[in-house]
């Protein structure tokens, strides 16, 4: 049924404004009447043509009919970059413009109107007929900012006799993801809390995500050197 594809396609969508807005005023533009969609009951229908008539289309006047591959797309309008090829033809004999447009009207009137209803109710069946709740949105902001982290199955064999400890493992994970992403990070922490540990830890992430044979160059005061030699 019409419902459950337009369901899933505003699902599969690539979410973008331009997308929601241009959904958004389909909608629109169909209760208000500036746009006419009906669905036939029984025909899948896949033939394409577009009609340019005059109020009264006579042999005397002037009509087209175009007819092809192009359907009201982004390819079939040439929008796409680079643009799709597509393959239509222009007629103008009356005889071929009457057939198209009697095959229309009879098919337009063998539909089923969509409705300011069945607008509706397609609507609420996606996002955009819902409204979240401030928690709803507080839960999407959690997922989007953390969801890689908490999604990471990072692990690591750490020396005898240090702790595993949960908010060190995080830090690792978090900036882990910030190096690959952005391919740096600062590290920065008050004193105490394991901030050689949590670089260590990233560092050997890295090399074993990129091979045993990787070299790493490590810059430190030399106060810190026979600590960063035992931890490394």
């Amino acid at each position: 049924m019409y419902h459950n594809g337009f369901k899933e396609d505003i699902i599969n969508a690539q979410y973008s404004p331009e997308v929601e807005e241009g959904i958004l005023q389909m909608c629109e533009d169909l209760v208000s009447g500036r746009l006419q969609m009906r669905i036939h009951a029984t025909k899948n229908l896949h033939a394409k043509f577009y009609l340019c008539l005059p109020q009264n289309h006579s042999e005397h006047s002037d009509g087209w009919v175009i007819m092809g591959s192009s359907n009201i797309s982004d390819s079939g309008l040439g929008i796409k970059q680079p643009p799709q090829y597509e393959l239509n033809v222009a007629m103008k004999d009356f005889d071929d413009v009457k057939y198209c447009s009697d095959e229309f009207w009879a098919l337009w009137n063998e539909a089923v109107p969509l409705t300011v209803e069945d607008i509706e109710e397609y609507k609420k069946k996606t996002y955009l007929g819902y409204q979240p709740t401030p928690y709803e949105l507080y839960i999407k902001v959690l997922i989007d900012t953390f969801g890689d982290q908490v999604e990471d199955d990072f692990s690591i064999q750490l020396p005898d006799g240090v702790k595993d400890l949960k908010y060190q493992k995080d830090a690792v994970i978090q900036g882990y993801q910030m190096l690959m992403q952005h391919n740096g990070l600062f590290l920065a922490d008050v004193v105490g809390l394991g901030k050689t540990m949590i670089a260590t830890m990233i560092a050997k992430r890295f090399v074993e995500a990129n091979g045993k044979n990787t070299n790493i160059l490590v810059v430190y005061p030399p106060v810190f050197e026979d600590k960063f030699r035992k931890e490394r």
